[in-house]
């Protein structure tokens, strides 16, 4: 079995180990956080720098950010999860109409298409 139809067949086991392991070691894990920041701050403030329209309209979607949850229904538009939501961003300008609603899962398989342009990764059932 690989590590992807294990993943989908035990979803909710790895999920609760995961948030189990994450508040043993969430200190830890800050730490981690906080040094590679620390020592990858140059490339962060280089790609800022570079990606200047970008970074307005991903604080100004902070910033709206319960009005964007409100307007989407709180859920992921693609799966209907509740958990873990993020923002994704059709087009870099500030409009609630180029923003979708999306659980992590969804969103890295939105970016996997984006990149390889193939089918995305899927449940094997």
């Amino acid at each position: 079995m690989t590590t992807k139809e294990y993943y989908w067949k035990n979803r909710e086991k790895v999920r609760e180990y995961n948030r189990k392991w994450y508040a043993e070691n969430q200190e830890e894990e800050r730490r981690k956080s906080r040094k590679y920041k620390k020592e990858n701050g140059e490339v962060r403030r280089r790609w800022q720098k570079a990606n200047r329209d970008k970074c307005v309209v991903i604080s100004w979607s902070g910033n709206h950010k319960e009005e964007i949850y409100k307007l989407k229904g709180g859920k992921c538009e693609e799966c209907g999860s509740k958990e873990n939501l993020h923002m994704h961003h059709l087009e870099y300008i500030k409009s609630f109409d180029v923003l979708k609603l999306l659980c992590r899962p969804c969103h890295i398989n939105t970016h996997v298409k984006l990149r390889t342009y193939e089918k995305p990764l899927t449940s094997p059932t």
